[in-house]
């Protein structure tokens, strides 16, 4: 029984030694010459106190110019010019009233996307045989895939400029109608309900821009 314990109390030992050594092995994150801790790949470290102070700037420009954008339309009507200040910059722009899908409609919208493109794979003559990994195409082989993806991108093309077509004419269902108006708009044979929003759209895209959020309903 006195061995059995001596053995037990010998590995509960050597235990606690290896959990001790191995912390001391692995410390937590250096620090940096400024005292901060390094970030992964060594970003922080490597960027000066200038650079920091810029990006820092930059940060706060980009929010002050969302929060601004977000209620510069406030009860204005379409088309007024608007113009506020971030940092040293001039924002100039227009209010303007665009259509947003209901969730769902949206999410339908997306699924109809994904069945497009899926059958859009299927229509392309895709080559009847498969590449090796090493192994060398024939002249005939090579004209194949060159086909089968010159064929795929004029699909993809095509879908994207008719995309396009109908969102520009769901959109243009909001023209002269009032912000927060629930409309139901036509995109092709279907019928999208949603709302009416009038959002400050710049006339140039400045470096603090980012996506203007679509005031909430």
């Amino acid at each position: 029984m006195k061995a059995m314990t001596k053995i037990a109390l010998v590995s509960a030992s050597v235990l606690t030694m290896g959990a001790l050594t191995a912390c001391q092995s692995n410390p937590g994150p250096k620090d940096g010459a400024d005292g901060h801790p390094m970030m992964r790949g060594g970003e922080h470290h490597k960027m000066s106190p200038e650079q920091r102070a810029e990006k820092k700037q930059m940060r706060a420009e980009r929010h002050d110019f969302k929060k601004q954008a977000k209620t510069a339309c406030d009860h204005k009507a379409v088309g007024t010019a608007v113009s506020f200040q971030v940092g040293n910059k001039t924002v100039d722009g227009l209010c303007a009233v665009n259509f947003r899908p209901d969730r769902e409609a949206m999410k339908a919208l997306r699924d109809t996307h994904t069945k497009d493109a899926d059958r859009m794979k299927d229509k392309a003559n895709r080559p009847d045989f498969h590449v090796k990994r090493g192994q060398e195409l024939t002249a005939e082989q090579k004209t194949q895939i060159e086909q089968y993806r010159a064929e795929r991108k004029a699909q993809f093309a095509q879908k994207r400029v008719e995309r396009q077509a109908k969102w520009d004419a769901l959109q243009s269902a909001c023209a002269g109608q009032q912000n927060g108006q629930k409309i139901q708009a036509k995109m092709g044979d279907a019928t999208i309900p949603g709302t009416c929003f009038v959002h400050f759209k710049p006339t140039a895209r400045a470096d603090m821009m980012g996506n203007t959020p679509a005031p909430k309903a």
